[in-house]
């Protein structure tokens, strides 16, 4: 792939194809290559040079196109925003984990599904394609305020009586604040500046979660990434929880009260047996990608 890597298009802000030429034609592809699209919804995280990528991907699209505006909140919730919104797209503008210096753009369908490689090569293939003018296209930008359901009851929530959260100075902050109900919360990220989103925090440095989490006395430990869509977890002794072990607790939970469709679970190839094992034991069953 030219362009696109294992998520969307990430890289060093300002370093090719991370800036205002790529970011243009890369709207302009879009909108070739899927014939038309009459509503885009956007996203992006706290890195400073969000609002710049934002009104490149912008400049790119014809005025036909109305531009939806979600402002700050994490991949996961703009993912689930393509839908709601009746959206052909959805572009969250991020670099996910990377550092402040980096940022990129995750792309969704309108099924708030990420794009098949196929669909990633036919892109670039266009971009290649359309020339290198790069023109304002002078949008009217519709404000959108996303909003979520939270479905886990307070029953869970009470169960943990203190909890530290570290939203890594990103995209999390805003929904961790309405999403989190625990009786006692410390909070760690949560001072965006533009600059330090991942800086020495969230779900890639946990160490200062588990030394927090020790010394607070803490039950649980969560930290979150820079756009919300990865989550580590420590228990109140530090030690962090294997994410097959989260896997499992959720489909558990799920399966026990009716919401695990088909009572079965896909994960990769490289999970522990362990979890296959466990989970046969409550009649769920793994299928492996």
């Amino acid at each position: 792939m030219k362009y696109f890597g294992t998520d969307g298009m990430r890289g060093t802000f300002g370093v090719a194809p991370i800036n205002p030429f790529y970011f243009n034609v890369l709207a302009q592809a879009l909108w070739y290559f899927y014939g038309g699209l009459k509503r885009v919804i956007m996203g992006r995280d706290t890195r400073i040079s969000g609002e710049a990528i934002r009104q490149f991907l912008i400049d790119g699209f014809p005025q036909s196109v109305e531009i939806l505006d979600g402002g700050i909140l994490t991949s996961p919730l703009l993912s689930r925003s393509v839908e709601h919104t009746k959206s052909d797209l959805g572009l969250m503008i991020t670099a996910s984990h990377n550092p402040a210096a980096d940022n990129g753009v995750k792309i969704f369908d309108r099924a708030g599904m990420k794009l098949p490689q196929r669909d990633e090569e036919g892109i670039e293939t266009v971009m290649d394609e359309i020339g290198k003018e790069v023109r304002n296209r002078g949008h009217r930008i519709v404000g959108y305020e996303v909003s979520a359901s939270y479905t886990m009851g307070d029953e869970i929530f009470q169960k943990f009586d203190k909890v530290v959260i570290d939203c890594a100075n990103g995209a999390a902050i805003e929904f961790a604040k309405k999403a989190y109900r625990f009786p006692e919360v410390e909070w760690l990220g949560v001072t965006p500046d533009g600059s330090n989103i991942n800086a020495h925090c969230g779900s890639e440095y946990p160490s200062s979660l588990i030394e927090k989490v020790k010394d607070r006395g803490a039950h649980l430990g969560i930290a979150h990434d820079g756009d919300g869509d990865r989550l580590l977890l420590c228990d109140g002794k530090g030690k962090i929880i294997p994410g097959e072990a989260i896997l499992g607790i959720i489909a558990i939970y799920l399966g026990c009260i009716g919401r695990l469709s088909n009572r079965k679970i896909v994960t990769t190839l490289m999970s522990n047996q362990g979890l296959e094992r466990t989970l046969k034991t409550y009649d769920i069953g793994v299928d492996y990608v």
